[in-house]
């Protein structure tokens, strides 16, 4: 073989591992998408094409019977083994009298069963009582478990649950173990929470099934108006720096689906700024998973008890959990691991505890 077919070859090769590696880095923290502003694509494009940009799924609103052509197109598309994934579908339920599309969250369980999507559900309109949205949440409860679909609180600016904490509230009132909520970044930015996050995070993470982020502007305004220019932009935009959201995610442990939002965005066009915002975001992911390793107090919440194993030359240092001391059986605390020097060989060692306190071996 001569030296040049020799470097064409490792050349290749080269091209050929690189190429993997993005796509493993890719695959390890996958981003989905709102199929907002994506009109002008016909939805079997519009798989290829978020594919082409690498974004691993999509999810999309269904509120009238009208959008159950695209649900039904979206499934088709599916069902073809593309390798995408529809994470959740989202839909509106309206407490106004007469609401003539009362019914549509029934319909769309009874599609998605047995496909691993998500029902995210937003609830709004009329002055219910409080009572009345309890036992709402309560019917449909019991018939998305009976379809085995997982169903998700989607809080929404000015709805009758608009931040993590409020939808929380109703699930722990309802007494609910089989129906979570989700984390926005946006909302949760227009509902003055910017410094909040991780504490909210820590506090409600086994309540989080699924989160969503976008570019936005640290000082949103509190107008609720709906023009979401300010905290619903592509990734890359704004002064509010987005990795100390993607940090959050990791801080609580959270592994589910992370949804690009989309909603208003005009400009510029999909194709750079869907490309740009991926790699913004495998860009943050790799940063925050550097510092995690690196930096212990990123790791440890609530630290309880130390303890050094001459067996395996480590340390192991249990955490609470939770932002704060409490000895509550709440499944946050954790133990982490810790070479002799005291670099991070495992955050979450292991996890899932009941206020882990005391060790040895």
């Amino acid at each position: 073989m001569n030296w040049q077919a020799s470097i064409g070859k490792t050349l290749t090769l080269l091209t050929a591992f690189l190429f993997t590696a993005t796509i493993l880095a890719a695959q390890k923290n996958p981003l989905y998408v709102y199929d907002f502003e994506l009109k002008q694509f016909t939805i079997p494009e519009r798989v290829a094409f978020l594919q082409k940009q690498g974004y691993a799924g999509v999810t999309f609103p269904v509120n009238t019977p009208n959008d159950f052509a695209t649900l039904n197109k979206y499934l088709a598309t599916q069902k073809q083994g593309n390798g995408y994934s529809i994470p959740a579908i989202f839909t509106s339920f309206s407490f106004v009298e007469n609401n003539k599309n009362k019914d549509v969250w029934r319909t769309i369980t009874d599609k998605i069963k047995d496909k691993n999507i998500k029902l995210w559900v937003i609830y709004n309109g009329g002055t219910p009582a409080r009572q009345q949205i309890i036992d709402t949440l309560k019917v449909m409860a019991d018939y998305t478990a009976n379809a085995g679909v997982e169903m998700v609180i989607y809080p929404h600016d000015q709805t009758l649950m608009m931040t993590l904490e409020e939808s929380v509230g109703f699930l722990k009132e309802a007494k609910l173990t089989n129906v979570f909520t989700s984390l926005h970044l946006c909302h949760e930015l227009r509902a003055g929470n910017a410094k909040k996050l991780l504490a909210l995070g820590r506090k409600y993470a086994p309540y989080i099934k699924l989160a969503t982020i976008s570019g936005a502007d640290y000082l949103v305004p509190y107008a609720h108006t709906a023009d979401w220019k300010d905290a619903i932009k592509p990734l890359y935009m704004g002064d509010y720096d987005t990795q100390e959201f993607v940090q959050v995610l990791a801080q609580i442990g959270y592994s589910g689906p992370t949804v690009l939002h989309t909603f208003g965005i005009k400009e510029p066009a999909p194709e750079e700024r869907l490309s740009k915002s991926l790699t913004k975001w495998n860009e943050m992911n790799a940063s925050v998973a550097s510092i995690m390793k690196t930096d212990i107090t990123k790791t440890l919440d609530a630290p309880e008890s130390a303890y050094f194993d001459e067996g395996s030359q480590a340390w192991y240092v249990s955490s609470l959990g939770g932002g704060s001391v409490t000895l509550e059986e709440d499944n946050y605390g954790w133990i982490s691991k810790l070479d002799k020097n005291g670099k991070i060989i495992k955050s979450r060692w292991v996890e899932g505890l009941n206020a882990p306190t005391g060790m040895a071996s």
